[in-house]
């Protein structure tokens, strides 16, 4: 007997939850009759039966005073207008994210009609997103999900149960290549918002391949964002340096990725980590920021990410510490006052000291002026530039990553990886995968609830606060802005 699986969440627009989704109704598609419920029309292409029901939107898109228990009788009735009796299973993506004010208890009602809910977390409210953050429960005696082994192991340490939780890693689909085109791109393939980092990858251009430059390929969308980018624009400019701009806008994707002597990644915080997988199945290598709680589950599997580094050491005296160290504290305390914690000045700056290695500190950490900062100094003073590779040999001249990672023993790594990366997040295993999920959904009836103060511990350490992460950090006043 087919499976009947409904999925919920506040739409389908282009990005990563709507194409996990699409994944996953690609998925199991030969063992379950599929259907969504979604707040807004749908943007993209849905190859199963769809439904409507405004007020599980957005909060900002809603027009409705709808309250929990109405919501949650129009999810049923539409629920049954596709099958007369209802969903077996209902699977849920970022209940938790709190987008939507009413989502959560809407939950709680769905669970006393249909006991069979599988939660899929993406992205926390927790890390970094108190806007979304709210001391409601989360539902309990429910499955959840998650995509990466970190969140795992916070989730069973803040109350979860191993027969309750699943891993759940994201499929991955080779990237399109065209041939015969030169490679002269080290290729970050990203929109270009804050906590991707830009400013580190525009660094990385100080030390690339003659002849080569860095590509970003997507424009930010948000006015900070955007602000931020525009900023990085005319510094690039101004400065000489070879860098890229929005390739994404003018050239077909396939070409961008041919082109591309290497892959980049610089970004902060990541989710899943399709930055770190994808690029092999193009047969490129892939070099950056390793980003080791992400990371993990990838060298768990035998994925070799050698060309990668753990931290650019920056010396304390190419900075205005006075001033990192003033916006950092400012921005600490108010992500922990937007949790409903208190900080005094001397527990932030107690917090700040763990982020000091012998007098330097990880380029990451600063904003976009002090990140510009370091560039103007490795630009215009040997003395400092020296030193910084002195700390930093990675990016010396003549190194595996001056040079694109070329020659035979890198191309031995990228049909290795290629071909872990084809069989461990194929889309069939992605389907063995789910199937297993929902049978212990259907068959394991759990009692488990979400400690939400020790899931607000995990995230809120001090090595997990970046400036890229906080508006308040943005610089809006800059010269460039």
């Amino acid at each position: 007997m087919r499976l009947r699986v409904l999925f919920i969440h506040y739409h389908l627009r282009p990005g990563g939850v709507t194409r996990v989704i699409l994944d996953q109704i690609k998925a199991i598609k030969e063992f379950a009759d599929t259907a969504i419920i979604i707040g807004e029309e749908p943007q993209v292409r849905v190859n199963c039966p769809y439904r409507v029901v405004s007020p599980i939107s957005y909060d900002r898109d809603r027009r409705d005073n709808l309250k929990p228990t109405e919501i949650a009788e129009l999810i049923i009735k539409e629920a049954q207008s596709i099958w007369s009796g209802g969903p077996d299973i209902i699977h849920v993506h970022n209940p938790t994210l709190g987008k939507n004010k009413d989502f959560l208890e809407v939950l709680f009602l769905l669970e006393e009609k249909n006991r069979s809910l599988l939660l899929q977390i993406h992205d926390f409210a927790e890390d970094g997103r108190p806007g979304g953050y709210s001391s409601h429960p989360y539902p309990h005696d429910v499955h959840y999900a998650v995509i990466n082994s970190r969140d795992y192991g916070i989730l069973l340490k803040s109350g979860l149960q191993e027969d309750g939780l699943h891993y759940l890693p994201n499929a991955i689909h080779p990237l399109p290549i065209s041939d015969n085109i030169k490679r002269d791109l080290y290729l970050y393939p990203v929109r270009a918002i804050r906590r991707k980092n830009v400013g580190e990858a525009i660094l990385l251009s100080l030390f690339i391949k003659e002849g080569c430059h860095v590509g970003i390929t997507l424009e930010p969308t948000s006015r900070i964002d955007t602000v931020c980018y525009n900023n990085w624009i005319h510094f690039s400019r101004e400065r000489g340096l070879r860098v890229k701009y929005a390739l994404g806008l003018s050239n077909k994707f396939e070409d961008i990725v041919s082109r591309a002597l290497l892959f980049i990644t610089t970004s902060v915080k990541e989710g899943f980590g399709f930055s770190f997988l994808e690029p092999w199945t193009a047969m490129r290598m892939v070099s950056g920021r390793l980003i080791p709680d992400v990371c993990s589950d990838f060298i768990e599997k035998n994925i070799i990410l050698d060309s990668f580094y753990n931290s650019i050491k920056i010396p304390l005296e190419m900075i205005d510490v006075s001033s990192f160290e003033n916006i950092w504290i400012d921005c600490y305390k108010n992500i922990l006052a937007a949790y409903g914690i208190k900080c005094s000045d001397v527990e932030a700056r107690e917090a700040l000291s763990d982020l000091y290695v012998e007098d330097t500190l990880d380029y990451s950490y600063l904003n976009e002026e002090l990140q510009m900062e370091v560039i103007e100094n490795l630009q215009k003073n040997k003395k400092k530039l020296e030193k910084f590779l002195d700390l930093n040999p990675f990016f010396k001249k003549n190194s595996d990553f001056n040079n694109g990672y070329t020659g035979d023993v890198f191309d031995e790594v990228v049909k290795h990886n290629r071909e872990v990366v084809l069989k461990e997040y194929s889309i069939e295993k992605y389907s063995r995968r789910l199937r297993d999920i929902y049978e212990n959904v259907l068959n394991y009836r759990v009692s488990q609830s979400i400690n939400k103060k020790k899931l607000l511990d995990a995230f809120l350490k001090p090595e997990n606060q970046y400036l890229l992460l906080c508006e308040k950090s943005a610089g809006l006043n800059s010269s460039f802005a």
